[in-house]
This record gives structure tokens, C-alpha cells and sequence, in this order.
């Protein structure tokens, strides 16, 4: 059976079954990253949201976010007074775990509902918009790798990942691994502790203008700032050749909330609502941080690329930069992401490449 077949039978059985309870609320199963993801994406397209269950004991009858409660699943379901859709929101190792959880204690209780995870949910929901997205990439193999990313993240199976993988992130096309222009300026948005900085001096020969680099976790930055500094001296760069911005990179200049990574500092998250453990933290944009052209953004700043785009919105209509922007953190960035930027510039040109044998690391690629 061919990948196409398999997309659209899985997406007929999903609708199904999501059709019986087409005007009942979303119940998020999971409070962390993935929990967290999925309460920002359900919020901005309108979803009602009515609670949050997870089985850590200390989140029980606890605000997660704007007012909206945590319960035990089995408290919340047994008690349920009406069908909810219950969508799993952790991580993927868990997806089949806390979907027989749910629906177990359904029908232990007799209650009514229907069970998907995040990323059948989102991409069931939102599949004309996929296909219109399709349309958008410029070669067989973007389409390809577009097709294999639905079917994992539908499947829940990394098995097809090594087949469409590429390496050197960021720089696999032509177009964006080229020597360098004197006059070129890179802005490296979610710059973590320099390693992607270090890859462009590599691939653009040491040959640019300036790299502003951006990074919100503390710990992060200043790695950055050592590496930044170890490459000025060992590269003779002038010292505002490149500026390091201890910030993360949206929509507007606020102060908002990081909830850092549990694994590594890497994953951490930038919230619009806090939650017990956050920081504050200052986030800016482009259009305000940055005077004059760009010619490359990449980024990847887990889940917070669309309200970068917003934020660097005049920037990408008058100097049309390359972009490197990641769009696996949540399922909806797979059509949200490419929709605005070719509104924004019709005339992009887009490829799809995923760096990974994982769910991580798809990276659409736009330039003229």
C-alpha cells in the first residue's frame, strides 16, 4: 500500500470516529512541553478547552493554565457529565500507554468519547490545509519527506524516518550552504550554545557582515557568549562582527515565562501563561531589534517559529531573506508555518528536509 493510501485511510478513520462528538471539548492528558504545546495551539484556533488530566499526583485540582484545572483521569472521567474529546499530549513512547488508559476508565465508567493523540487530532483536523501545503514544496523529494512525516506522526513509527533523512541541518541545499557574501547577516534565532553560529562560519566561509545571534535560557547563553568569543579571537572577526542578544526571538517585545527543558536546556519552552516552576523572561522581534536587511533566518525555538515569523513579518516582505525554520515541535506547524510565509511572499520557493531518524528536525527551507 502506498503512502498516499495509507495517509487518507487513516485520515477517513479518524474523521469517523471524530465526527460523533464534533461539538464536545478537548480534554489534554498531559501537563508538561507536549501538554503545554498542545493548550497553545488548541487555544489559538478556538478549540474549547475544558480541562487538563495527568497521573502525577501533585498537579491534581491545580490550575495549569488561564483557570483551567488538572485532574486525576480517573477522578475526571468517572465524573464526567458529558463526551469529551480526550487528546494524549506527552510524549510519543507514550501515546499507546495513555490511550488505553483513557479508554479503559471509559468503559469502566460507561462514559462516551473519543481518544486520539496530538498528532492525529491536529492533522485529521486540518488535512485540506496539509494537502494545500503539499502543493507549496518545489521538488519530488520535499513531497516525499512531506508524505513520510504525516504517516509517522499518524502511525506513531519512526520506521520510515531513515528513509527520507538528510544531514547537515540548515545547510543541506545549495542555496543555503554557498560561500558567503561580505555584506551578508544571519540571525540565528534559538542559537542555543552556538553550534549551528559555528556551522555557518563554516559554510560561509568566515565571509559575512554580521550574526545576531538570540538564546532566553541563561545557561545557554552563556555557552553562546564563550564559543561567540573563542571564534572572534580565532577567526580575527571584528567584535561586533557578532552580537549575542540574551532573549527570545516573537511576535512583539514583552516579558513572558520559560519552562525549561527536563531533559536538557535545549527543549526549553517559551509560555504565553506561567505555570509553578517558570521564569520570566524577555522576548523580542526582529522588526524591532534588528535595523536594516537580513538576508538568513533559521530557526528554532521550540513551538515559538510562527510568532517569530509575525514578529520579523516586515523584514521577510521587504529583503525576502533565506529561511531555515523548523516545523516539527507541534503538528499544527506543519501547514501553520508554510501558510504564512507564502502569504507573505507568494514567490518562495519551498523544500522540506528532516535531519533526524526521530520526530525531530524537519526543517522547511524558503528562498527565491
Amino acid at each position: 500500500m502506498n503512502i498516499k493510501k495509507r495517509i487518507n485511510d487513516n485520515i477517513k478513520k479518524l474523521n469517523r470516529e471524530c465526527g460523533q462528538y464534533k461539538n464536545s471539548s478537548v480534554v489534554i492528558f498531559g501537563t508538561a512541553s507536549c501538554g503545554n504545546m498542545a493548550y497553545e495551539t488548541f487555544k489559538s484556533s478556538g478549540e474549547k478547552i475544558e480541562a487538563f488530566i495527568d497521573n502525577n499526583q501533585e498537579k491534581n485540582n491545580r490550575i495549569i493554565a488561564d483557570n483551567i484545572k488538572c485532574y486525576l483521569p480517573e477522578k475526571f472521567i468517572s465524573e464526567a457529565a458529558e463526551p469529551f474529546i480526550y487528546i494524549i499530549a506527552a510524549g510519543n513512547h507514550l501515546y499507546d500507554i495513555l490511550k488505553k488508559q483513557v479508554k479503559d476508565l471509559l468503559e469502566k465508567y460507561n462514559k462516551k468519547g473519543a481518544v486520539f493523540t496530538f498528532n492525529e487530532y491536529v492533522i485529521s483536523q486540518n488535512f485540506d490545509r496539509i494537502k494545500n501545503v503539499y502543493k507549496y514544496l518545489s521538488d519530488e523529494k520535499s513531497k516525499q519527506t512531506y508524505e513520510q512525516i504525516i504517516l509517522a506522526r499518524l502511525l506513531n513509527c519512526t520506521d520510515g524516518f531513515k528513509d527520507i533523512f538528510e544531514p547537515v541541518q540548515y545547510f543541506c541545499l545549495p542555496e543555503f550552504s554557498q560561500s558567503g557574501m561580505a555584506d551578508e547577516i544571519f540571525a540565528d534565532c534559538g542559537a542555543y550554545v552556538g553550534d549551528t553560529l559555528e556551522k555557518y562560519l563554516f559554510y560561509c566561509g568566515y565571509l559575512f557582515k554580521k550574526i545576531y545571534a538570540f538564546e532566553p535560557v541563561e545557561q545557554a547563553f552563556q555557552a553562546l557568549s564563550t564559543r561567540a568569543a573563542r571564534l572572534k579571537k580565532e577567526w580575527g572577526l571584528k567584535d561586533d562582527q557578532i552580537e549575542c542578544i540574551n532573549k527570545g526571538v516573537g511576535d512583539i517585545d514583552k516579558k513572558l515565562y520559560l519552562a525549561e527543558g527536563t531533559i536538557d536546556i535545549g527543549g526549553s519552552l517559551i509560555k504565553e501563561s506561567y505555570s509553578d516552576g517558570n521564569s520570566e523572561c524577555e522576548v523580542c522581534s526582529v522588526d524591532k531589534t534588528i535595523d536594516g536587511k537580513i538576508d538568513f533566518i533559521k530557526a528554532d525555538i521550540e513551538g515559538y517559529e510562527l510568532k517569530m515569523l509575525k514578529g520579523a513579518e516586515k523584514h521577510i516582505k521587504t529583503y525576502k531573506p533565506k529561511i531555515a525554520v523548523c516545523i516539527y515541535h507541534s503538528p499544527s506547524d506543519l501547514f501553520t508555518i508554510a501558510e504564512y510565509i507564502k502569504k507573505l511572499v507568494p514567490e518562495y520557493k519551498m523544500k522540506l528536509r528532516h535531519h533526524s531518524t526521530c520526530f525531530y528536525e524537519s526543517v522547511l527551507y524558503c528562498y527565491i
